[in-house]
C-alpha cells in the first residue's frame, strides 16, 4: 500500500519536478553519506573521546552541507534569498573538521593513513561541493586545485610523511574536485531544464492569446462596418421621423435588413471558429507535440474519404486531444490513427494513444471531454478513453468513432454546443444594441448641433 502510494505521488509530477527531485535529494544525500562513512571508519580513529568529538562535528557537518545544498539551490532557482547562515555554518564546520583532524594526526591518536585519509577528504569534497555550487566550472577548478595542496602541507607537518602528503593531497584533490564540479553541473542543468519547461509553457499561453487576437481581429472585421451602417441609418431614421417624414419607416427596415446580415455573419465567424479540418489539425498537432519534444506518430491517410461532418467532429478530437497530451502528461512518444471499417456500417475510428499519463490517467474526464462527446454525439458519434500500462509507463487512449452513413448529414447542434450558440447570439445582440444606441445619440447631438 504504501509502495503504491509512493507510485501514485511520483507519478502526479512533470518531468520537470522529478528532474528537480532526484537532483536535489542527490545532493544532499552525499551530505547525509558522510555520517555514514564515518561511522565505518571513526571506531578505529583512536580514543573514544577523539571518536566522539569527531562523530559530532561530522553529524553537524552533514546536517550543514545537506541543508545548505538544498537552500543553495533554491538561491539560484531564484526561490529564495542567498543562505549566507548555512554558507558561514558549513564553511566553518569544514575548516574546524580539518584542524581537528589535523590535530589528532599530529598527536598520533589517528596514526592510521587509512583511517586519516578518508575522513579528511570526505570533510573537505563535501564541503567545497556546497559550498561551490554557484560558482562556475572553471572557476570551482581553480579553488579545488588552489585548496588541495594546502591540505596536503598540512598533513606533511602533521605527520612528516611525505608519501602519506602525496596520497591526501591526491585523495582530496580528486573528491573535491569530483563533488565540486557534480554540484556544480547539476545545479545548472536542473536551470536549464526547469527553463525549457516554462517556455514551453509560454509557448501554450501564446498560442491561446494569439488565438483570441485572431477572434477579436475577425469579429471586428466583420461586424466593424456593418456596425456603422446601423449607427447612421439608426440616427438618420430619428431624425426622419420627428421632422414626420415617411422616409424614416425605409430606413428602419434597411437597419432591420443589416441587422439580421450581421447575425448571419457573425455566426459563420463563430461556427468557422468552432469548426476544425482534420488534416489542419492533424498537421498542427504534429508541430506542436514535436516542438514539445514528443515523438509523434501518425498513421491517418483517409481524411479525404470522410465527409464535411465527420472531418469536423474528429478534428475537434484531435484538438482536445493534442492540448491533454501536453497539458496532463508527461509523454514522450503519441501515436495518432485513423481507420474506416467495414463490418457492418462504415465508421470512421480515430485512436490517439501515448505514454507517460499521470495517475494513470492522460486526459482526465474535465469539461473538454464532455464537450467532445456532445459534438461527436451530433454526428451519431461516441468517444471511450481507457488506461493501461506497456513496458512499465502509464498509457492512455482516447477513441472516437463516427458513423460515415450518419456522418454525412450534419445534425442540430445539442448540448453545450446550442448553448453557446444561444449564449453567441445573445451576447452579440446585447453589445450591437449597446454600441447602435451610443453611436445614435452621439450622431443625433451633433446633427442637432
Amino acid at each position: 500500500m504504501a509502495a503504491r502510494s509512493l507510485n501514485n505521488w511520483w507519478r502526479r509530477h512533470s518531468n520537470a519536478d522529478r528532474v528537480e527531485l532526484y537532483t536535489r535529494w542527490s545532493l544532499c544525500s552525499f551530505g547525509l553519506a558522510e555520517f555514514l562513512v564515518v561511522l565505518s571508519l571513526v571506531r578505529v580513529a583512536g580514543p573514544g573521546w577523539a571518536v566522539a568529538l569527531l562523530l559530532a562535528l561530522y553529524a553537524a557537518h552533514s546536517l550543514a552541507v545537506a541543508v545548505c545544498c538544498h537552500r543553495s539551490l533554491d538561491w539560484l532557482l531564484d526561490r529564495r534569498p542567498r543562505p549566507r547562515g548555512w554558507r558561514t555554518a558549513t564553511a566553518a564546520l569544514t575548516g574546524l573538521l580539518v584542524a581537528t583532524a589535523f590535530t589528532l594526526r599530529a598527536l598520533d591518536l589517528s596514526a592510521d593513513p587509512l583511517v586519516f585519509g578518508p575522513l579528511l577528504a570526505l570533510a573537505l569534497a563535501n564541503g567545497l561541493m556546497a559550498l561551490l555550487m554557484h560558482v562556475p566550472a572553471l572557476r570551482s577548478t581553480a579553488l579545488v586545485l588552489l585548496v588541495c595542496p594546502g591540505v596536503g602541507v598540512g598533513t606533511y607537518l602533521a605527520s612528516g610523511s611525505m608519501r602519506e602528503a602525496a596520497a591526501v593531497t591526491i585523495m582530496t584533490s580528486c573528491g573535491a574536485l569530483a563533488l565540486a564540479l557534480t554540484g556544480r553541473v547539476s545545479a545548472w542543468m536542473l536551470g536549464v531544464m526547469l527553463e525549457l519547461d516554462a517556455g514551453r509553457h509560454a509557448q501554450a499561453r501564446l498560442a491561446v492569446a494569439e488565438e483570441r487576437l485572431r477572434f477579436g481581429r475577425d469579429l471586428h472585421d466583420v461586424l466593424g462596418r456593418n456596425l456603422t451602417v446601423i449607427a447612421l441609418k439608426s440616427e438618420l431614421a430619428v431624425q426622419l421621423a420627428q421632422r414626420g417624414r415617411p422616409e424614416a419607416v425605409a430606413q428602419m427596415v434597411e437597419v432591420q435588413e443589416v441587422t439580421r446580415r450581421s447575425q448571419r455573419e457573425l455566426r459563420e465567424v463563430v461556427r468557422g471558429y468552432r469548426e476544425a479540418g482534420l488534416r489542419n489539425e492533424l498537421a498542427g498537432a504534429g508541430s506542436v507535440l514535436r516542438a514539445a519534444g514528443i515523438d509523434y506518430v501518425s498513421d491517418a491517410e483517409r481524411v479525404e474519404r470522410l465527409p464535411a461532418p465527420a472531418q469536423s467532429a474528429l478534428g475537434w478530437v484531435v484538438r482536445e486531444a493534442a492540448t491533454n497530451v501536453l497539458r496532463h502528461s508527461d509523454a514522450s512518444r503519441c501515436e495518432i490513427t485513423l481507420r474506416i471499417t467495414e463490418d457492418g456500417p462504415a465508421t470512421a475510428v480515430l485512436r490517439v494513444r501515448n505514454n507517460g499519463a499521470r495517475g494513470g490517467r492522460g486526459g482526465g474526464s474535465g469539461s473538454g471531454l464532455a464537450g467532445l462527446r456532445e459534438r461527436l454525439a451530433g454526428v451519431g458519434g461516441t468517444l471511450t478513453t481507457t488506461t493501461g500500462s506497456e513496458d512499465g509507463e502509464a498509457m492512455f487512449e482516447l477513441r472516437a468513432a463516427v458513423p460515415l452513413d450518419e456522418g454525412t448529414t450534419p445534425r442540430e447542434p445539442v448540448g453545450a454546443e446550442a448553448r453557446t450558440d444561444a449564449r453567441t447570439d445573445a451576447r452579440t445582440e446585447a453589445d450591437a444594441e449597446g454600441r447602435t444606441e451610443a453611436d445614435a445619440e452621439g450622431r443625433s447631438e451633433e446633427v442637432a448641433r
